[in-house]
């Protein structure tokens, strides 16, 4: 426990501290109108949420099982995206030169990814809180702390798997990097397959076998805790073989561009960009995930429930691909700045074609995902012509947030929750103020030429780019 504490205190807030003073230090009052904003928005969003709860009836054990359901979502994503923290020298140097265990070094890595895990679940479920008070319902503290204990069960369950899937995959079919897609398919059947064959037990042992149900979680608690250690250490060392083989160079064979277009010239060479640097193997990763989780609630539940699930993969989880494909812009940018200012590019074909490229593929994503939900659902593809201006301020939001911050492997999770929060919130409150759809499209419309200006102005300006 010692050690845990040890990582927490000299790598892991160290970061976070130094990176939140460089923030405010560069950008105080850019950021303190996004919290006062964030705050503005959060607020309609309590109000107009604790409005629809109070009008509904609720069961305590669903809504638990809910709230299972949707944290096991969260710590798939928060593990997938926060895989190669453990690659970072800081973990490695302090690996080698102290007598701290592996996995006391991989549970100390892990303490702000669960911290942050809560914090957007309490953030998600604050207004379910409030309308059980309103409605006069007690709130028993013993259930919530059954609550913290199941979700923490389901933390380590699931980097128990992860671990598992990664070691194995490593070494018996790629020795020399990671499985990417093997490991995080492995992850989400294993747990979402767990919580569904298990549900009806569960069910009944929260509504009249609770004193049994701690009893069997506290069981299984200390043996995934022994698995965890011992696997831990194989884990490290694949992670340590990936580190020191590095990426293994690929031959590609060299490409003409025969051009004197300027901004043809920009878009097959981010094109390049995209393809060589493998941008899309993350999306890809959850595009299936989204097509396979669908398919999956079609037929297990009901018609009512599988289209509450699906509604909630388009709202988050489609949207989590809309938001990384425009980050890669930004980041793109500042590591080759001064690449970029030795070649003398024009900040308008460089942009612009950077901004169509990510818009076109952002809208290909969206519309191929209701395509296939069409006809593999039947599921109605709604408006599709108002969906083009969502997707454009959602495009132009990313790229704006990608050039603010310096976004790296640490980060990247905590940029991309806070994307989907700012969006989801942001488009709640458009819906709820206009009715009419025109007033909607202006607005996202408005919003993304003002963040094309500010970017042009403030980022893409002599003597960085001519």
């Amino acid at each position: 426990m010692t050690w845990i504490i040890q990582v927490v205190q000299k790598i892991e807030t160290p970061r976070i501290i130094h990176k939140v003073k460089e923030l405010i230090q560069k950008y105080t009052t850019l950021i303190l109108a996004i919290v006062i904003g964030l705050l503005l928005m959060y607020a309609v969003y309590v109000t107009l949420t604790i409005k629809t709860l109070i009008e509904i009836d609720f069961n305590i054990v669903t809504m638990f099982i809910n709230v299972i359901k949707v944290w096991t979502v969260v710590i798939c994503f928060c593990l997938v995206f926060t895989r190669n923290k453990l690659k970072h020298g800081n973990y490695i140097f302090f690996y080698m030169n102290t007598s701290i265990k592996a996995y006391e070094l991989v549970l100390g890595s892990l303490v702000h990814t669960y911290l942050f895990s809560i914090l957007i679940m309490l953030f998600s479920f604050f207004p379910l809180l409030l309308a059980m008070v309103i409605k006069g319902m007690t709130i028993n503290l013993s259930s919530l702390l059954l609550l913290l204990l199941t979700i923490s069960f389901l933390f380590i369950f699931a980097m128990t798997v992860w671990m598992l899937a990664n070691f194995l995959l490593m070494k018996y079919l790629n020795k020399d990097k990671e499985n990417l897609y093997g490991s995080s398919i492995a992850l989400i059947t294993i747990l979402f397959g767990s919580i569904s064959l298990g549900e009806r037990y569960w069910k009944n042992f929260l509504e009249e076998h609770l004193g049994f149900y701690f009893s069997l979680l506290l069981f299984l608690s200390f043996i995934l805790l022994v698995i965890f250690r011992r696997i831990s250490t194989g884990y490290l060392m694949s992670i340590l073989k990936q580190k020191n083989e590095s990426r293994l160079v690929r031959k590609y064979k060299s490409k003409s561009i025969f051009t004197n277009n300027e901004y043809s010239l920009q878009m097959n060479v981010e094109w390049i960009n995209f393809t060589r640097n493998q941008i899309f193997k993350e999306q890809g990763l959850v595009f299936c995930i989204l097509i396979g989780m669908a398919t999956g609630t079609y037929f297990i539940f009901d018609a009512n429930n599988f289209f509450l699930v699906f509604s909630f993969i388009t709202q988050f989880g489609l949207k989590e691909i809309l938001v990384m494909i425009p980050l890669t812009v930004g980041m793109h940018f500042k590591e080759y700045k001064i690449a970029i200012y030795n070649l003398n590019i024009q900040k308008n074909p460089y942009f612009t074609t950077r901004v169509i490229i990510s818009y076109i593929v952002n809208c290909f994503s969206y519309y191929l995902f209701l395509l296939l939900s069409y006809f593999l659902f039947g599921v109605e593809m709604g408006n599709l012509y108002g969906a083009l201006f969502s997707i454009m301020f959602i495009t132009m939001f990313s790229i704006l947030v990608s050039f603010l911050i310096k976004i790296d492997d640490f980060n990247k999770i905590f940029i991309v929750i806070f994307l989907l929060a700012c969006v989801n919130i942001f488009d709640f409150i458009i819906q709820q103020t206009f009715i009419l759809e025109i007033y909607i499209q202006l607005v996202y419309t408005g919003f993304s030429i003002i963040i094309f200006l500010i970017i042009m102005g403030l980022y893409l300006r002599k003597p960085i780019l001519i």
